[in-house]
């Protein structure tokens, strides 16, 4: 990041967390990224949105400010400066006051300028930038976080549309970890919105051979020989045996209930499900092997809940790639999201991680699905110069094995995994 002070003020740009912010103007096609992405889901709306959005930014322009020059040796970095770093950022974690999503990007940027000059400690504006923050800190504590507690909603009306009633967003956030997010959101009321999961194999046997494994991106691939033709699609249900060769599409046995087309796949383990209604409706619940399932067209099912009445549960610690379906308290919305993990750029995300994400895009309930190696999200996208259209949105390790450290210097080659269960959506014309 480096900002030369012969720079016209209107020209002044930087960079962090993936997101170039102006002096005078955010680009129009940047905006629900800067707002989400970098801050990790602040901004909220209406006066809310205007204060905190004018303190960031004003904030973030004064810490580029405190970059001198760069000049020889000021990329050393000591021991003690890197220590003080980590400290700082721990502190900006946890402290309660430091609530506001936007606040804590702004400190980060403050921290990575004093990273980078090894005389800041000499700087006389440094005294002004930390009572700055302390006094933002204070504001966002008393006065715009309880407002905004009830707005951290996902603004969707930027995201990238793949098909009509379809939309998607990718961002990369810092705080509370690094973590790559790609969500869907499926509005299930749009005319000609259908939904699709693996069906039963030839041969099929209910409870030892009931679906063939396939990738997701070969679940799109052979859907567009059909009428189904798959929009976009991820991972679903468990299965087994495992472990096995990632790659290979042998039979397999599903963990949950799966229904396609209202035929039986895979009975209930009395994991929670996604269902779809013949009369087009979705709901979110825990079936039991004894229950009607003849009014259900489509169902898949995962490990448990992670979004509960708008809240999200506590869990363990484990980081590790995630997959979730959300749903809106409307029933309208549904949510695909993953969260990549195991590799340099994204560690991964708890269960707990899972269901505030799928909260802050729009969802009351959620289900954490199979995930690690098994995450996966692609999509056909029509306008793509490759003869294959079909390409992968997250970047999925399939191989479930962690980088070595000679990998993470080089880019992560993504590897798929063949799934037990996909799900996808198509469109059809009215």
């Amino acid at each position: 990041m480096v900002l030369s002070r012969k720079q016209p003020a209107s020209e002044r740009q930087f960079h962090t967390g993936g997101v170039e912010i102006g002096q005078k103007r955010l680009t129009q096609d940047r905006r629900a990224a800067y707002h989400r992405a970098d801050f990790a889901g602040g901004g909220g709306g209406g006066l809310v949105a205007i204060v905190e959005r004018h303190l960031a930014v004003s904030g973030l322009r004064f810490a580029v400010k405190l970059l001198p020059p760069r000049e020889a040796g000021t990329e050393q970095r000591t021991e003690k400066k890197e220590e003080w770093h980590r400290q700082a950022l721990w502190v900006v974690q946890r402290c309660p006051l430091f609530q506001s999503r936007a606040l804590i990007g702004s400190v980060r940027c403050f921290l990575e300028v004093s990273r980078r000059d090894t005389r800041m400690k000499r700087n006389p504006r440094v005294g002004h930038w930390i009572l700055f923050v302390f006094q933002y800190a204070v504001m966002s504590r008393l006065v715009i976080h309880p407002l905004h507690a009830e707005e951290d909603r996902f603004d969707w009306s930027g995201a990238k549309e793949l098909s009509p009633g379809v939309r998607y967003v990718h961002f990369e956030t810092e705080l509370p970890r690094k973590m790559v997010t790609n969500c869907l959101q499926i509005d299930s009321q749009a005319p000609g919105i259908k939904f699709l999961s693996t069906p039963r194999r030839k041969g099929w046997e209910l409870g030892k051979s009931e679906t063939n494994r396939q990738t997701v991106r070969n679940f799109i691939r052979s859907s567009r020989n059909t009428r189904c033709k798959l929009v976009a699609a991820v991972n679903g249900d468990a299965f087994s045996p495992w472990p096995a060769p990632y790659q290979n599409e042998d039979p397999t046995d599903l963990s949950g209930l799966a229904i396609t087309n209202g035929e039986i796949v895979s009975k209930s383990t009395g994991t929670p499900s996604l269902l779809v209604m013949k009369r087009g409706t979705l709901t979110f619940a825990t079936m039991s092997p004894d229950d009607d399932l003849s009014e259900i067209e489509t169902a898949i099912s995962g490990f448990g809940w992670c979004l509960v009445d708008g809240q999200a549960p506590a869990s363990g610690d484990e980081r590790h790639p995630r997959t979730g379906f959300g749903l809106s308290q409307d029933a309208r919305y549904l949510f695909l999201l993953t969260i990549d993990g195991r590799q340099p750029n994204s560690i991964g995300a708890t269960t707990h991680d899972l269901g505030q994400l799928l909260k802050m895009f729009g969802a009351h309930v959620g289900i954490n699905m199979d995930g690690g190696g098994s995450t996966t999200m692609a999509w056909w996208n029509q306008d793509a110069a490759e003869a294959d259209k079909c390409q992968l949105l997250n970047i999925p390790v399939g191989a479930g094995r962690v980088p070595t450290l000679a990998q993470t210097v080089a880019p992560l080659v993504a590897t798929e995994r063949a799934n037990g269960n996909n799900f996808g959506i198509y469109y059809l014309a009215p």
